[in-house]
C-alpha cells in the first residue's frame, strides 16, 4: 500500500472515528442532563465501512511484520464496531479462560 493511501486511510479512518465519538459522547451528555426518555435523536452510527476495516487490518498486518506498530496506532486509533461484521463471520469465540500455571492458560473455543 502507498504512503499517500495509507495517509488517506488514517484522515478517513480518524475522522469518521472522531465523528461517531463525539455524536456519542452528545448523546450520553444529553440524556444525563434530561433523561433517557427525552432523547428523540437516532442512536449514533460508526460509518467505517467493513472495506476500509479490512485495509486497515491489511496495514496493522504489515505494522506487526515490520514492528511498527507503535506508529500505526497512532494513525488508526483503536476501534471495534467497523470490524464486528469481519468477526461475525471470521470470528471464533474464547471464554472461560482459567490459568493452569504461571505460564499456561486453558480456555474453551467456540459457542458454548
Amino acid at each position: 500500500m502507498t504512503e499517500v493511501s495509507r495517509e488517506s486511510l488514517s484522515k478517513e479512518w480518524t475522522a469518521e472515528g472522531l465523528r461517531y465519538t463525539t455524536a456519542v459522547n452528545e448523546m450520553l451528555a444529553f440524556a444525563r442532563a434530561h433523561g433517557w426518555e427525552a432523547w428523540k435523536g437516532e442512536e449514533p452510527t460508526d460509518g467505517r465501512s467493513p472495506e476500509l476495516a479490512a485495509q486497515v487490518v491489511e496495514l496493522l498486518q504489515e505494522a506487526n511484520r515490520a514492528d511498527t506498530v507503535d506508529r500505526f496506532r497512532a494513525d488508526f486509533p483503536p476501534a471495534h464496531t467497523p470490524f464486528i461484521e469481519s468477526l461475525a463471520q471470521r470470528g471464533t469465540d474464547i471464554a472461560q479462560l482459567v490459568w493452569v500455571d504461571d505460564t499456561r492458560l486453558a480456555f474453551v473455543v467456540g459457542t458454548p
